[in-house]
This record gives C-alpha cells, sequence and structure tokens, in this order.
C-alpha cells in the first residue's frame, strides 16, 4: 500500500512535469532521504507503547514492547545455568591434571551449551523490545496496545526529516540548463509563494523512455522551526523554475 503511495506520487510529478515543461517549470514530489520500516521480529500481544505519530526519536529509543514475561522468567533461568557451568569449567582447567580427558571435554560442551542457550535467551528478549533503527521522526503508527502482534507486522514508520530530496523530469532540451551543484529555487505553494533553496546534487546519464526525460535530483536541508517542527513534510509537490 505504501509502495503504492509512492508510485502515485511519482507519477504525478511526472504528469506534472510533461505539462509544466513548455512554460519552463519541472515540478517534484518531496522525499525524505531515509526512511525505514519498524517490522515485529516476535510475536505476542503488544503491552505498552512509548512513542505517538510525529514524536522525535534517536536510534536505539525504545517505541514499544511485545510481552515479554515469559521471556525474562526464561532469561533468568538460562542465565543461572550459564553461570553455574562457566564456574564449573574454570574449576575443571584449574584442576585439568586431575580429572579424564574425556571429563574435561564433556564439561566444555555443557559450558558451551548453556552459554548459546543464554545467548540465544537474550536476542529473544531484545526481539520482544522495539527500538528506533535510525534517529528520526515517527511517521506512522501501526497497532494500538492490546494488539495480537505477529512476527513481521508492521509497527512505525520513521522518517528522517533533516535531508530531503526531490526528482524533476526535464526535457532532454532543456537539460543544459542545469548542472550539478547549482543551486535551484523551489516554490511549494502559489498563494504563499513559500520560495526555498535547494542543491542539485544527480543529473541521470540516461532518457527515461517511458516520459522521454531526464531526471535530476536536488537535495534540501529542511530548516527547523521555533517549535521544534521541520519546515517541509515529504510529500509535499514543489515547482522548479529554470
Amino acid at each position: 500500500m505504501e509502495k503504492t503511495k509512492t508510485v502515485v506520487l511519482i507519477l504525478t510529478a511526472v504528469w506534472l512535469t510533461i505539462c509544466l515543461a513548455r512554460a519552463g517549470l519541472v515540478s517534484g514530489v518531496i522525499m525524505g532521504e531515509r526512511s525505514v520500516l519498524i517490522k515485529a521480529r516476535s510475536q505476542g500481544e503488544l503491552t505498552s507503547i512509548a512513542v505517538e505519530e510525529g514524536k522525535a526519536v534517536q536510534k536505539g529509543d525504545l517505541l514499544a514492547v511485545i510481552d515479554d514475561q515469559q521471556e525474562k522468567l526464561d532469561i533468568e533461568s538460562a542465565r543461572i545455568e550459564f553461570v553455574t557451568a562457566e564456574e564449573s569449567y574454570k574449576n575443571s582447567k584449574k584442576i585439568g591434571k586431575y580429572i579424564s580427558k574425556e571429563e574435561m571435554t564433556k564439561i566444555k560442551n555443557d559450558y558451551l551449551k548453556k552459554k548459546s542457550v543464554y545467548e540465544m535467551k537474550k536476542i529473544s528478549l531484545s526481539n520482544k523490545q522495539i527500538t528506533a533503527s535510525i534517529s528520526g521522526v515517527v511517521a506512522k503508527r501501526y497497532h494500538n496496545r492490546g494488539d495480537t502482534i505477529s512476527s513481521g507486522d508492521k509497527l512505525f514508520d520513521i522518517v528522517q526529516l533533516e535531508d530531503l530530496y526531490v526528482d524533476v523530469y526535464v526535457e532532454p532540451a532543456d537539460i543544459k540548463k542545469f548542472s550539478t551543484s547549482q543551486e535551484v529555487t523551489l516554490k511549494t505553494d502559489q498563494k504563499t509563494e513559500q520560495v526555498l533553496k535547494a542543491t542539485v546534487s544527480f543529473i541521470s546519464p540516461i532518457v527515461d523512455p517511458g516520459s522521454g526525460t531526464i531526471k535530476v535530483r536536488a537535495t534540501i536541508k529542511n530548516r527547523k522551526l521555533s517549535d521544534g517542527a521541520y519546515e517541509l513534510r515529504p510529500g509535499l509537490i514543489v515547482t522548479i523554475e529554470y
């Protein structure tokens, strides 16, 4: 569904480009330089949600928790068994000459097995704790507290808003008017006449066979306003005049 929305936005931008090209205008949709879809890595009841849509988060921040009571009990049991096996293994190495090679091997293997189980239990517990994989803003939350979650379910969309970009599609005859590192002016709305600056970062070396145009990408440093919100949002259509 989200991919479909993105495709629609891009096709809309291409259509607008074709319509506006004769007027010396190109249009595009502002996109986030980086965004991630956070999915569940475990199953169970969503017992806690730490963030709402629009909340700024840092990489590693806790977003939600899937019921982890059983995992906490399991990991404590595994930890105790691991510590006991580790101590036994250390002691066996101190008195190695007094025990058989077979017994030493048995003790070592038991230690390695308990260590592996303990590490796996820690992973199982961490999978119940949903954390942000990047710093950004929570753009969408897919579930509510109390929902039953399956592994692979969508949980959150996080987008970085500091760095944005817009792709515009230029007629080959006009491509000479653009160059990399060139500063261009963006207009976001005819009514407010909001004007912003962007920098051309990429010019495609090929012509798109579908539209007969050449893709030009401009990057935008998104300004943070006094209230903490960002000036621009992904999905906004902007126009470049050339």
